[in-house]
């Protein structure tokens, strides 16, 4: 084992002290400042909850006009169809569309045989 002599022991007390009082520093520092920012939050939080008691008259009368416009959009929507009836009417006129076009064909079709019989006749009295 090596020994230390009292000078190199005084040097390594030293650079420790001035290590350990840097990094006091810094805490310290650190300390202040979240002390400071806490100190600002609870004047911002005061700040906040004096607004919100001095507008109690105004916000009260705010949700009693909210609460009334929703009752009467509720009111109007009741009598607006749910969506199974505009559901069930879209497969209606599905349904409709497609005799629609059923019905083309067939008229299409009666459309051609009067044509021919039309010819028929006329070509017989030439």
């Amino acid at each position: 084992m090596e020994s230390i002599s009292l000078t190199q022991l005084g040097i390594y007390l030293t650079i420790n002290v001035a290590f350990l009082g840097a990094v006091w520093m810094v805490v310290k520092s650190s300390a202040s400042q979240l002390t400071d920012r806490l100190g600002q939050h609870n004047k911002d939080q005061e700040a906040t909850i004096a607004g919100l008691r001095g507008m109690g008259d105004e916000t009260a009368g705010t949700i009693a006009s909210m609460r009334e416009r929703v009752t009467q959009l509720e009111t109007r929507m009741s009598g607006m169809p749910s969506h199974q009836d505009v559901y069930g009417l879209g497969l209606a006129v599905e349904r409709l569309i497609a005799r629609l076009d059923a019905q083309d064909g067939i008229i299409a079709r009666i459309d051609t045989i009067v044509q021919r019989q039309d010819d028929y006749l006329i070509s017989r009295n030439r």
